[in-house]
Parts: C-alpha cells; structure tokens; sequence
C-alpha cells in the first residue's frame, strides 16, 4: 500500500529549502556596552581608570580596529566611607605603540592614597553612554617570615630549602610572593645598585637550566575571622638560590660584586582581580585545553573589572 507523507514534514522541508536560500551569518546581536579596566593599589599615591566602549569589527578579526574606543568627558568618582575623590582625564605612555599609538587615555587621582581592609566604591557617569557602578574590598597589611634566613646568607653550608610563611588577610583571594636580590656591581671602578628577581626553582633540560619563577596562586587557608592573618607557605629551592649567585659569579665576577640585602614582595589581591586574572589567562598547566571564551566582570551596567591589590615587604641583610 502507498503511504502518504504527513503534511507538517512537507512543512518543514519546505521552510528549510527557502533558508537555504538566506546568507549565514555566525554573528549575534551586538549592543555598544562601556567597558572599564581599574586597580586600586597600596604601592602608589597615583590611581587609574580606563574607561571604553565595546566594538563590533566589520569581519571577525579584533585587531583590525587600531584606534582605541576611549570615553572622554566622564565623571569618575571613587568613594571610600564619606569621602570621594574625583579623576580626571588624562594620558600615560604606551608600551607598545604599534597597534593604538604612543599614548594611554586614562582618569587619574593623585594624591590619592589606598588603604588597606577599606571597601571603594566606584561611579562613573558618562553623557553620552550612561553610568556604571562597581565595588572592591582592599586586603589587608599581610605578614612575612622565613623561617630559615641563614640559609640566604650561607646556602652552601645547608642543605634545606629556604621557607617562607606568608600570612594572608581574610578579603585576599590570591597571592604573589617574589624574592629579590638587592647587590652593587662594579663598572670602571664605580659601583651601581641592582635588584635580580630570584627563581622559585630550577629546572635542568638537559641542554640548559630554566629558572620557574613564583605565579599569582589561590590562597589555600580558610580565614577564621575577618581579623585574622592565616599562614601559607612558599618554597624557594636552595638549587634554584644557588643557580641565580652561580650567574652573578659568571657574569661579574667576584671581585665586582657587593651582596646588600634578600628584599621579599608580598603581593595579595582581592576576588575581582583573582577571578579576573585566571580567566584571562585560562588554565596554568600544560595538559589543559579550552575550546571556549569565559569572560569575567563585576561592572554593574558594563564590563571590565575593578580590582585590589596590597604590596607589603621585609629584608633580610646579606652582610
């Protein structure tokens, strides 16, 4: 017996025969949004924010718009508590001025100092697209110990790994913890100050050692209080700390160097900037792939990020 087709499937292939006929186009509705990029920051009295607009390329490539989409003649207030402080547009230097030219448009504050354990608050009203709003939580002053300092002053003579306890303040979500060399060198008999950044660890490829230098990490203690200081720990290989005097030896010479002080940079930063950071750069292992594009904001009423970040530093003299 014949079977007739049900008349929806005729329907349906007829609407796909005339789709058929429309140009496909992958992209989705684009709406211009303002996007925000800002830092605040304990190690300086001078504060930024950069302030732009989304940007729809005319094919798919992003760098094909060379000219930066800054938003001028905003109003860009942060407050801290009852007191407020105006920005005011300005421009830094570029880096690298390839792509957008020699200059950075920002808003600046100065003087304009950030205290630490203290939540900002951030509002910038422009004419033209709007206003946005966004808050961060400063952590606050952290601590530094090593726990073995003779180590740094006589590493031949130990066998152990230097050990750094960090504390961390409860609003911190990650850390940085980064050692530096402070030492004079001699040229044509006068001596200049240097800081070397000392490596984490070394690794030995076979044909050449790589220094493994320290990396933002996620803080693994759990604060018990909003006034507490918790511990972590970092370790400083004594291979790696010899490997980088090695250097120094090979390149000046003993008779040319002076051995000042172990300076330590404790770096902690709040969930903004954590959240921010690891998504912009994906994951930090080699076995990972990502296939998609996450994206991370907590501009209310735009994109882009309004972070915080403490530095707080010890010595230790190597004389």
């Amino acid at each position: 017996m014949k079977r007739l087709v049900p008349f929806w499937i005729v329907l349906v292939g007829a609407g796909m025969l005339v789709s058929c006929d429309s140009d496909f186009n992958p992209k989705g509705p684009y709406a211009e949004r303002m996007v925000i990029y800002s830092i605040l920051m304990t190690r300086t009295d001078t504060q930024y924010v950069r302030l732009y607009t989304t940007y729809d390329p005319p094919a798919f490539d992003p760098l094909e718009i060379t000219e930066d989409r800054v938003i001028r003649n905003a109003t860009v207030v942060v407050r801290q508590g009852a007191t407020s402080v105006q920005f005011r547009d300005t421009v830094v230097a570029r880096d690298d001025p390839t792509r957008y030219g020699e200059t950075v448009p920002a808003y600046m504050a100065y003087p304009f100092s950030i205290v630490g354990s203290q939540t900002y608050s951030l509002t910038i009203e422009s004419p033209s697209h709007g206003s946005l709003t966004a808050t961060t939580t400063m952590p606050g002053k952290g601590d530094i110990t090593v726990l073995n300092p003779f180590v740094l002053r006589s590493p031949q003579s130990f066998n152990e790994n230097i050990i750094v306890s960090p504390r961390i303040t409860p609003p911190a979500r990650g850390f940085l913890l980064r050692m530096y060399m402070d030492i004079e060198v001699r040229f044509n008999g006068t001596w200049f100050p240097r800081r070397v950044e000392v490596p984490k660890e070394v690794v030995d490829t076979g044909e050449k050692r790589r220094f493994v230098y320290p990396q933002l990490v996620r803080r693994t203690t759990v604060p018990t209080s909003a006034a507490s200081l918790n511990a972590e720990s970092v370790v400083f290989t004594r291979s790696a700390y010899e490997a980088i005097l090695q250097e120094l030896f090979s390149d000046y010479g003993s008779e040319n160097l002076r051995f000042s002080k172990i300076v330590l940079i404790l770096t902690q930063v709040d969930a903004n900037l954590y959240v921010y950071y690891n998504v912009a750069n994906g994951f930090q292992d080699e076995f990972s792939i990502r296939t998609d594009q996450p994206d991370y904001s907590n501009i209310q009423g735009g994109f882009g990020v309004f972070g915080a970040m403490t530095e707080d530093s010890t010595s230790i003299s190597l004389q």
